[in-house]
């Protein structure tokens, strides 16, 4: 995958668990709570779409990976 994307996952990836830990340290409300499926669910689609969409540039190791990361999410 190219880099770019990989940081732009990186990113969005590390925006989501400060705003996990953010939501633990102020004990939020259920209602902030609700984000954190929904953006994960998001991005676990776009990475999904990424991942077909450029399936020719990824390597057998590199569609394992995704693929073992999709899978371990939690199911709600």
């Amino acid at each position: 995958m190219p880099r770019r994307i990989l940081l732009a996952l990186s990113l969005v990836a590390a925006s989501f668990a400060a705003y996990s830990l953010t939501c633990h340290l102020r004990a939020a409300s259920a209602r902030m709570l609700l984000g954190i499926p929904v953006a994960n669910t998001a991005y676990c689609l776009c990475t999904l779409g990424l991942v077909v969409r450029l399936r020719g540039s990824l390597t057998w190791l590199g569609v394992a990976y995704f693929w073992a990361k999709s899978s371990s999410s939690p199911r709600w």
